[in-house]
């Protein structure tokens, strides 16, 4: 037995051997580390090891299948490296054999620092430097000095060629995503071969190519140091175990780059049935044709909005805290804001006008590749100009103006209804949120008392339109992030035009699928997905993260919360609920007293019930603007009361009755998410 096992751990370090021996531990480092990655990978994407990302966004520990694999690794280098200095110690001077066994120490220490410094590229040349520069001059006087030179310079300028290469993908990301910037030795160095070669796009992937064969020569060259050093024939080093690695990284390839093909066919047959759904390309020009649909930019038009708005700010900062026009003011505090906005009156005049008539749309961008990077700079304006307009309401109705009020109001659904071309989700909540303003400013008419019965009935019909409205702007939504979504993946396909010479010659990632396969498939898998999920009619039906099942990138990180559903649902309930109060307000006016009760009320979204009707004592949450003398600002505190009104609610996502109240969270853990119209009783003094 004690035979049998010596004889194995020889063969296993290839005692008798220690020239195939050395060659076999460097293949067996690139190809089985290679492998150990290309299972893992499979593995982790099938979702076999549960939920995995990096450890500190799970437990903040990592898991036992990334300990394993991690292990497996070490174990795998460790042996290469033991094949490689038992290797060097057998065929060196004997006067240097004991001190070769002592050199993984400094070696080691020398990795971790160069890690620490530099990162991958400090380790590539830690290695570099040892293995191909200072052990090989043991054999030089075996091997001689041309084949050390020519080894380690195929080796050096190998290694370097594919480390900018990758640098110069990273720099794509670093553009992109934001990433950490690169050293700068390697950006000097990338921009210019770039310069010298004038490479662009896929002039990368044959900069690559030559790195690969430059490695490559320097492993056929590594071969031919051995079997030098060993005095056997070229062909004896190449053994069984080299062979097998290689067969088995052939197969592993070929069955990666199967996965990759059958990929991208099920990403394309997904992103096929989503057109159908849509009945339209899911493209960047598709999306801005549907924008646009025939009308034309004015760039001037925004840009005159834009100076009107910071010539227009309402509020100076000791004020900022009072923006929202329903908070309860002091007599000081209502005098300093009304002072603000008569020194800007000549502005948000003239700002008022330009956004009375027909509002063209602004100029933008909707480019392939380039949807991520979408700026939208009129929705800024057009929700600043819904909360004046909020306070040109409550000023009017304060000074007895109903007219200026409903003006007020008027302009905000003009401006509103500029927002109906959006088709972004951004752009579709900030209608929402606009379309909610101008809710604020109807609650505010209503308590007046102040509308006619015409100017009250007129009201119903511009509810119900933009009811309608809703449905339409959440199906737009849901196109425009398909759209958004997938276009992510042609980012990595173009070369980007961004006026910075430099990145616009950067490589292109999709040009590399075929050197790593496993990310190709990873990326289609991704991609699939994404088509898939937005196989919905609503974004409330949108999955959680932890029930897309697999580890992948984009979905998780980028795919609509379900949230969003629920928030068009809201604005449906709010709608409702104040078409409801108008009718009970026109029932006071004809029966001189409101009712107790009303029949055929509206549909809540969320449960399919009736929306809920009471006349009396409500609770709400008032904010109340006080002086805070240590900071010389004004803040807000919420105060929750108790007072007459008529309200009509919806019970929100929860589907909890509240009695119509949404708070923060309570100290129970529930948060209170009621939706509400409300007509106080005894109105607040404006």
């Amino acid at each position: 037995m004690k035979s049998r096992l010596k004889k194995l751990l020889r063969h296993i370090f290839y005692w008798d051997s220690p020239a195939q021996g050395a060659f076999f531990g460097l293949t067996l480092a690139i190809v089985g580390t290679w492998l150990l990655l290309s299972l893992f990978h499979f593995l982790w994407t099938q979702g076999a090891f549960g939920w995995i990302w990096l450890p500190m966004w799970d437990d903040c520990s990592a898991s036992w299948s990334v300990k394993a694999f991690v292990d497996a690794a070490a174990i795998l280098l460790l042996y290469s490296l033991t094949l490689t200095v038992r290797s060097y110690a057998f065929f060196s001077h004997q006067r240097f054999q004991v001190w070769i066994w002592l050199v993984p120490i400094p070696f080691f220490v020398a990795l971790t620092a160069g890690v620490v410094v530099a990162g991958l590229c400090g380790s590539l040349l830690v290695c570099c430097i040892t293995f191909c520069w200072l052990f090989p001059l043991l054999l030089l006087s075996k091997i001689g000095w041309r084949l050390w030179l020519g080894h380690a310079l195929c080796w050096s300028l190998g290694l370097l060629v594919c480390d900018v290469v990758r640098s110069n993908l990273n720099n794509v990301l670093e553009h992109l995503i934001g990433s950490p910037e690169l050293p700068e030795f390697l950006q000097l160095l990338s921009s210019s071969i770039q310069e010298i070669l004038h490479l662009r796009g896929a002039g990368w992937v044959w900069l690559l190519v030559a790195g690969l064969f430059l490695l490559l020569l320097g492993y056929l060259l590594t071969a031919r140091l051995w079997a030098r050093a060993a005095g056997l024939p070229y062909r004896q080093i190449f053994g069984r175990g080299v062979a097998i690695l290689w067969l088995l990284f052939g197969i592993n390839y070929l069955f990666q780059l199967c996965l990759a093909w059958q990929g991208v066919k099920e990403a394309n047959q997904a992103v096929a049935a989503l057109e159908q759904r849509f009945n339209r390309p899911l493209t960047a020009q598709a999306l801005g044709e549907l924008y646009y649909n025939g009308e034309q930019p004015d760039p001037d038009f925004w840009q005159s909005i834009k100076t009107l708005r910071e010539n227009s700010k309402p509020l100076p900062s000791e004020l900022s805290a009072l923006s929202v026009p329903h908070i309860e003011f002091p007599p000081e505090a209502m005098r300093q804001v009304r002072q603000r906005f008569q020194d800007i009156e000549a502005e948000l005049s003239q700002w008022e006008q330009m956004f009375s008539g027909s509002i063209p749309p602004p100029a933008l961008s909707y480019k392939r590749g380039h949807l991520l990077t979408l700026l939208l700079p009129h929705l800024g304006p057009i929700r600043d100009f819904n909360r004046r307009s909020c306070w040109r309401v409550r000023l009017a109705l304060k000074a007895g103006d109903v007219n200026a009020a409903l003006a007020a109001c008027e302009r905000q659904a003009n401006a509103n209804n500029a927002l109906l071309r959006e088709t972004t989700l951004i752009g579709t909540q900030v209608w929402r949120v606009c379309t909610e303003l101008w809710l604020d400013s109807l609650e505010m008419l209503l308590e007046s008392r102040a509308l006619s019965d015409e100017q009250l009935n007129a009201l119903t019909p511009r509810l119900k339109t933009t009811e309608k409205q809703v449905p339409v702007m959440h199906e737009r939504a849901i196109y425009s992030e398909a759209v958004m979504e997938l276009d992510l993946f042609e980012m990595f396909a173009i070369t980007r035009e961004t006026g910075n010479e430099e990145f616009d010659n950067s490589a292109r990632w999709r040009d590399f699928r075929y050197f790593v396969p496993q990310l190709w498939w990873y990326a289609a898998l991704d991609k699939a997905n994404i088509a898939r999920t937005f196989m919905v009619s609503d974004f409330s039906e949108m999955p959680e993260r932890k029930d897309i099942g697999r580890p992948l990138l984009l979905s998780s990180m980028l795919l609509p919360s379900n949230a969003a559903g629920k928030k068009f649902h809201g604005l449906t309930a709010r709608l409702r609920a104040m078409q409801v109060l108008i009718m009970a307000e026109q029932h006071r006016r004809r029966h001189d007293d409101w009712p107790e009760q009303l029949e055929n009320l509206p549909e809540d979204p969320f449960t399919g019930e009736p929306l809920r009707y009471h006349c009396g004592d409500c609770v709400l949450r008032v904010d109340v603007a006080t002086w805070d003398e240590e900071s010389s600002l004004w803040s807000v505190d919420a105060q929750q009361r108790t007072v007459p009104a008529v309200q009509v609610w919806s019970v929100g996502p929860d589907m909890i009755d509240d009695n119509g109240l949404q708070a923060p969270t309570q100290p129970d853990g529930r948060r209170p998410d009621d939706i509400r119209a409300i007509l106080r009783l005894k109105p607040q003094k404006l």
